[in-house]
């Protein structure tokens, strides 16, 4: 999946739990007040990436790891464990940018909870 508004709009629903309404607003209810939240470009923009990193955490106990390959052209980002050998990857996707790998990562998780 590349970078964009699809792949932005999953995060918002599967991370983030939020819902669009028939005018493409997001809402996100916390505490069951339901509050306008906006969509933000979480594949593209490092910051807004970020924000998905601390939503998940360190998701079912394992570390999150960004990781540049040796090629300097790919990045993988997920979550790993930390075993005798070093890091083992639980959960982790590559990409040619760091927001995207965070993201197509954070929908494994979703996919996984």
């Amino acid at each position: 999946m590349n970078a964009g508004r699809e792949l932005d709009s999953l995060i918002a629903e599967k991370v983030f739990g939020l819902s669009p309404d028939e005018c493409g607003q997001w809402f996100h209810s916390d505490d069951g007040v339901w509050r306008s939240y906006p969509e933000l470009a979480y594949s593209a923009d490092i910051a807004a990436a970020w924000m998905v990193v601390e939503k998940l955490g360190n998701w079912r106990g394992f570390t999150f790891l960004i990781i540049k390959h040796a090629d300097a052209q790919h990045w993988q980002a997920g979550w790993y464990e930390l075993d005798c050998d070093g890091y083992e990857s639980r959960i982790s996707a590559e990409a040619e940018t760091v927001p995207l790998a965070i993201c197509l990562a954070a929908l494994k998780v979703a996919e996984e909870d």
